[in-house]
């Protein structure tokens, strides 16, 4: 199973989060040069670690909303991190990619999609498309986001969401959560 570079960092720091319960700087560069030397070895030195190449992912995968921390701290998963490192995991052991489907019916994930089934926001939606109007606060509260929240981590939570449902069966929840990633990237 083939990992992109951000994918292999999240499912390091899921690693040492888990064997140590808290993820330093200086654990991420040693579990990500173990795990994958040939990614993060140095050019001119495999048997050594390069730092740099941790720099641009690790903003983007903070970006993305998937970990909060810095080299200075230490970095943790979110909610939407943990998800999607069990998803990676889950993945990489061959298991069923039905995200949704096969996950226990607590889980925050299925929460939130019954949460937005449920909402009276895609009740309006589903009853007249043509005329809706986003409604920020309410998509907001229903993915469990505030007013910080970055555009860019709710548009994150919605493919997230959006990747484990049925197609076939759930066109117009998909809809929805278009018109939002949408709404999102021209706001």
């Amino acid at each position: 199973m083939e990992y992109s570079i951000k994918e292999k960092i999240l499912l390091s720091i899921a690693s040492v989060l888990k064997r140590d319960g808290k993820c330093s700087y200086s654990n991420l560069v040693k579990e990500t040069f173990e795990r994958y030397p040939s990614d993060f070895a140095l050019t001119e030195y495999l048997n050594w670690p390069d730092s740099l190449k941790l720099d641009r992912p690790l903003r983007e995968l903070r970006s993305d909303g998937l970990i909060q921390g810095n080299p200075q701290t230490f970095y943790i998963l979110t909610n939407l991190g943990k998800n999607y490192a069990s998803r990676l995991e889950n993945r990489g052991k061959g298991l069923n990619k039905g995200v949704l489907k096969n996950t226990i019916t607590r889980s925050p994930l299925t929460i939130t999609l019954q949460k937005i089934k449920d909402s009276n926001d895609f009740k309006l939606f589903t009853q007249n498309r043509e005329s809706y109007k986003s409604n920020n606060m309410k998509i907001r509260e229903l993915t469990g986001h505030t007013l910080e929240t970055p555009p860019e981590t709710i548009v994150n939570m919605l493919k997230y969401i959006k990747e484990g449902i049925d197609t076939t069966k759930e066109e117009m929840l998909i809809q929805y959560l278009n018109y939002y990633i949408n709404y999102y990237k021209k706001h």
